[in-house]
């Protein structure tokens, strides 16, 4: 997109606004907070299924298994990009490390908020009972299973951002296998009890529906895109010429 779309930047920032305002109205409020009491509890209650199921869940929550969720985004990414043709890879690869800048940016602005307004939120594991802690169930490991600011949910905003993503850059067919695949890491933190599940579905969301039309709905996506091929062809041609980039 090199022109911007003012209707539809508006329109999903409205969206988001609207979205995250149900959350914060206390009448629609007891719905959200009845869903989250509801969903914590029959993924968390699910723990009491015997020590397999709880040592699973427990690795999934373990911290250096988000390298592989990162590992694997990277290799659906990498896959479309050699997917296309030659003269397009660069222009796809700059605009996936454009996408990774925009969920960085995103993700500390969202965090500077929270550290202003002074916002806690402490995760379904410690405010909610009964409750099944991994870290009292599987002592072998150190899993993630609470939180003293949860809200919104870092890895749902970025498995969100990146299917909606290859939906729109990379097509349907990708769209889907992104879907497909992406999506079953958020539940170790939801079975975990270490986020609500209006973390993922208001925070995350709300985050996408501010973060993704600055990419599609005004020109930086094209100018991103642009400026990153240029870089990397002026620092770092011979290695784009070796990985068929350029």
């Amino acid at each position: 997109m090199q022109h911007f779309q003012l209707k539809w930047l508006l329109f999903w920032w409205a969206m988001a606004c609207f979205w995250f305002a149900s959350w914060l109205t206390p009448a629609t409020r007891e719905l959200w907070d009845a869903l989250d009491a509801a969903i914590f509890y029959s993924l968390n209650g699910s723990l009491a299924s015997g020590k397999t199921w709880q040592g699973f869940w427990a690795i999934a929550n373990w911290r250096p298994f988000d390298i592989i969720a990162a590992t694997l985004i990277l290799l659906i990414g990498f896959s479309w990009i050699y997917s296309l043709n030659r003269q397009d890879r660069l222009q796809a690869l700059s605009g996936l490390t454009l996408l990774l800048v925009i969920i960085l940016i995103t993700r500390f602005s969202a965090a500077l908020v929270l550290y202003l307004t002074d916002y806690q939120r402490y995760s379904p594991s410690i405010s909610l009972t009964p409750s099944y802690r991994l870290s009292e169930l599987i002592t072998w490991i150190d899993a993630k299973d609470y939180h003293k600011d949860c809200f919104p949910g870092d890895h749902g905003y970025v498995v969100i951002t990146c299917i909606i993503f290859f939906f729109i850059q990379a097509g349907r067919r990708w769209g889907m296998i992104s879907l497909v695949l992406f999506s079953p890491f958020i539940l170790p933190r939801l079975v975990s009890g270490a986020h609500w599940a209006t973390d993922i579905i208001i925070g995350s969301g709300t985050m996408a529906l501010i973060s993704l039309p600055l990419l599609f709905a005004t020109p930086l996506y094209h100018w991103g895109q642009t400026l990153a091929s240029k870089i990397a062809i002026l620092l770092f041609r011979p290695l784009l010429s070796l990985m068929r980039l350029n």
